[in-house]
């Protein structure tokens, strides 16, 4: 997809899509569509994809906007970004739900943060 309408409008896709995605899952009420086994393993499944989309386009864009050269040191400055980013939210999100007994605030923070990644 990414060498059809670009690079950055695919993350941007993937991002929006991701964005979606984490609101969906906030908005999951037991009994719900949106708790049924299936539905849950689709919205899951389709996270992973995007997850993965962003793991194959992350080498490309660093590289088209830092060049070649020193592009092991650059990538892996992005890489350990995307660690640490995951890190310490997920550390976040564990003092929310201690707070709030749910996730759901902690969503909508990762839905607007994956919109906001747009640019």
């Amino acid at each position: 997809m990414s060498d059809r309408i670009g690079r950055k409008a695919t993350l941007f896709l993937c991002f929006a899509m991701q964005a979606v995605l984490i609101v969906l899952l906030a908005m999951t009420r037991e009994g719900g569509i949106l708790a049924h086994p299936v539905v849950l393993a689709v919205l899951s499944a389709l996270i992973g994809a995007n997850y993965g989309a962003n793991l194959a386009l992350f080498p490309s864009v660093t590289k088209d906007y830092y060049g070649l050269k020193n592009f092991g040191v650059n990538y892996g400055l992005v890489f350990t970004a995307w660690g640490l980013g995951g890190f310490m939210l997920s550390l976040l999100a564990g003092k929310v739900y201690d707070q709030t007994h749910a996730f759901t605030f902690a969503y909508y923070c990762s839905g607007g943060a994956a919109r906001g990644a747009r640019s």
